[in-house]
């Protein structure tokens, strides 16, 4: 009986010496707030290297690599990315770190130099690969693309930290100057299935937003899904 006792005595210790354990190794995240202004920001700056992707695994790397001299610019001060006519490669990773996609990784390369999701036809930042040192390199032209003409917030919302909001996109297929054809999808705009086809001279935001009620069905939705932790902001989802 007495073997009996002991040895449920001791499971008994086991058991809560395992629970301790594994209540030290439970870390508590502070998820901070985000204001809807901080989203759409972001949204805006930032998150059209997601216009034509379907998950954030699949975000090219040269938009990934153009973000990070676009934030680099931001942060030091200068007028436009094109003005950055050097930056290392420890530069351009701090320079992303910084970025809402922070959690992606970055592979070193040429960087061809997109404009909101439009790539240029040459290299405007070669690698060097033994500097590790990425320099400009003039262009002179301009670029052809899927560009978002209007987007809208519908939805802002937060739950166990996690901060979403929802938008509604419009698009057009330009080069340079615009031409009026406006798509309710990226891969519409590709396919060129239009919705709607408006005076290029008139403003795409005016028009679309006053037609709003009529085609909001046929605009794709696209949301997205925040955390902010240590002051820093990072997409970790997103859908359209």
């Amino acid at each position: 009986m007495k073997k009996i006792v002991l040895l449920f005595v001791l499971v008994l210790t086991l058991c809560s010496c395992s629970n301790n354990n594994g209540d030290k190794k439970i870390e508590k995240i502070n998820y901070q707030e985000i204001t809807q202004k901080e989203a759409e920001e972001i949204v805006n700056n930032e998150l059209y290297v997601l216009w034509g992707v379907n998950s954030l695994d699949k975000v090219y790397n040269q938009d990934k690599l153009t973000l990070a001299v676009e934030r680099f610019a931001k942060d030091k001060g200068y007028e436009s990315k094109h003005d950055v006519k050097e930056i290392t490669k420890k530069e351009l990773e701090d320079a992303f770190k910084e970025t809402s996609l922070s959690n992606l990784s970055l592979k070193h390369e040429n960087i061809k130099g997109s404009y909101m999701g439009a790539w240029c036809g040459h290299d405007q930042w070669v690698y060097d690969k033994d500097k590790e040192i990425y320099t400009y390199q003039e262009d002179g032209h301009g670029a052809c693309g899927v560009f978002a003409v209007f987007n809208k917030p519908i939805d802002f919302s937060e739950n166990n930290g996690l901060y979403t909001i929802t938008y509604k996109y419009a698009f057009e297929v330009a080069c340079d100057m615009p031409n009026g054809k406006i798509y309710g999808s990226y891969d519409d705009a590709s396919l060129g299935n239009e919705i709607l086809t408006i005076n290029p001279d008139s403003n795409y935001k005016d028009v679309i937003e006053s037609k709003y009620e009529e085609i909001k069905n046929k605009l794709a939705t696209y949301t997205f899904t925040f955390q902010k932790v240590d002051n820093h902001i990072t997409l970790v989802d997103f859908t359209r």
